[in-house]
């Protein structure tokens, strides 16, 4: 036993295991704790409704003016998916929302009989990398879940202002009134 605990070439393996592991452990930590400046990020706003714009028009502002988090947002706006794929193609931005055209009209169709959720869409480019791409994906996902319960909050506030008693149907989806979809560009 005592010759093998001397033998050098029993250790050699294990101390380069270890210093392997603490070099990598290393150079892994300022990588967790990033704080992104100025991010890229786009809206797309093809509902011409006065919704889709007011819409628009709050999340770049609310987002542009927090410094707290661990990301700031630099915002650029277009017209059209099809502009922003292209850009997206070139590594200009890391993710986008997109407000459909109809976003206006299916949200105000919630309160009638023939009800349609809103649908919002949220666009990551995966040629970015892994890490900031994640982070984009976490932030814009908070985002659209807060929007979509502040526009639940003020869609019943509504109906309920107007009439006495909501049916089960519509306060279904007046709860949840958008669908948020997902996908890699």
């Amino acid at each position: 036993m005592l010759k093998l605990l001397k033998n050098k070439f029993l250790w050699l393996p294990i101390i380069v295991a270890l210093f392997i592991g603490a070099y990598f452990s290393i150079t892994a930590i300022p990588s967790t704790h990033v704080k992104v400046n100025d991010l890229p990020i786009a809206i797309v706003n093809e509902d011409r409704g006065v919704t889709g714009e007011n819409l628009a028009k709050q999340i770049t502002e609310t987002t542009s003016s927090s410094n707290s988090s661990a990301m700031s947002i630099k915002w650029t706006v277009f017209d059209s998916e099809k502009k922003l794929l292209k850009d997206m193609n070139r590594e200009k931005y890391y993710g986008a929302i997109v407000i459909p055209k109809d976003f206006s009209e299916k949200l105000q169709s919630l309160t009638a009989p023939n009800a349609q959720k809103a649908e919002l869409k949220i666009i990551i480019n995966q040629g970015m990398g892994t890490t900031v791409t994640t982070q984009v994906n976490t932030a814009l996902t908070q985002m659209t879940t807060q929007l979509n319960n502040k526009l639940s909050t003020n869609l019943l506030q509504n109906v309920a202002n107007r009439s006495t008693s909501i049916p089960a149907t519509m306060a279904l989806n007046l709860s949840n009134p958008l669908t948020i979809k997902k996908r890699k560009g």
